[in-house]
């Protein structure tokens, strides 16, 4: 969240500060790459879908370019909830992470920024 305050202060004329950018980057990208084989075995890591889908939107807005971290969150967030129609939420934890809602808004928007970086897999070529 704190690149989403940055990003949109920016935008309303504060002062830009790249380093604060390039740190909550890298914070984002280690944290998920900490777990990239958790989500490559489709278990992801605590807050599920919500912490794949909100991660990946703080890289989107700092302009990260896709890499086998994210390509490993899309791949876990194509199979995590395969057998129904939307994304199941794991927690509680008002407002961001709150329902089935707020799980599939997140999940949707990273497939549809990331999902086209991820190479196509034959075990989703059905899909």
């Amino acid at each position: 969240m704190p690149l989403m305050a940055l990003t949109t202060a920016w935008e309303r004329g504060f002062e830009r500060q790249d380093d604060d950018l390039k740190q909550q980057l890298e914070h984002v990208h280690s944290f998920l790459d900490g777990n990239r084989e958790l989500y490559r075995r489709g278990t992801g890591q605590g807050g599920q879908v919500d912490t794949a889908g909100y991660a990946l939107w703080m890289l989107e807005i700092g302009g990260w370019k896709a890499d086998e971290t994210t390509e490993a969150v899309i791949e876990y967030l194509l199979q995590r909830d395969d057998k129904v129609d939307h994304w199941r939420n794991s927690g509680s934890r008002p407002p961001s992470e709150a329902s089935d809602l707020s799980a599939t808004f997140v999940a949707i928007r990273a497939l549809k920024k990331w999902g086209t970086a991820a190479p196509a897999r034959a075990d989703h070529a059905a899909a």
